[in-house]
């Protein structure tokens, strides 16, 4: 009989979290992200002045539903570059708001000359796509002046 191996579940959670922190993005100053205009405001502004960017704050239960939805990403992105998408390629806009200039930027999961793909991972497929996703692709749809837009949820 073979002796089974056992390994400490803190090492998993452990792991989970160092594969979101290393695909984290942080935002400064005036540079603000898609996800953050697009979501909740007061979400956002926690996030940036008491946000932990190495993510210990995170359940592991959390960490593990954030890695594994990560996970689904890099393998749809995969296949997509292979049709000839962009695949995570940073875009931005500035504009003034009040007299500031500010950055917009955002990283949309699949783009080409024509359309925005978003994709989304959801404990259950919606029957309407979610207001925040639809905020979050018009954002892109704008930064990438693109008028054609999906959200593929998984």
């Amino acid at each position: 009989m073979k002796a089974l191996i056992t390994i400490n579940s803190e090492l998993i959670y452990e792991a989970f979290r160092h594969f979101l922190v290393k695909k984290l993005r942080i935002m400064e100053g005036n540079v603000i992200h898609v996800g953050e205009v697009s979501s909740c405001l007061r979400k956002a502004w926690y996030n940036r002045k008491l946000g932990d960017p190495t993510l210990r704050h995170l359940s592991k239960t959390k960490r593990v539903i954030l890695a594994l939805g990560l996970s689904t990403h890099v393998v749809l992105e995969e296949i997509l570059k292979e049709l000839g998408y962009k695949i995570e390629e940073p875009v931005e806009k500035t504009v003034y708001i009040d007299g500031e200039k500010v950055t917009i930027t955002g990283t949309p999961d699949a783009r080409n000359d024509d359309v925005v793909l978003e994709i989304k991972t959801v404990n259950t497929i919606p029957e309407k796509p979610y207001y925040h996703h639809l905020m979050q692709l018009n954002t892109y749809l704008w930064l990438c002046d693109v008028r054609r837009g999906y959200i593929i949820y998984i």
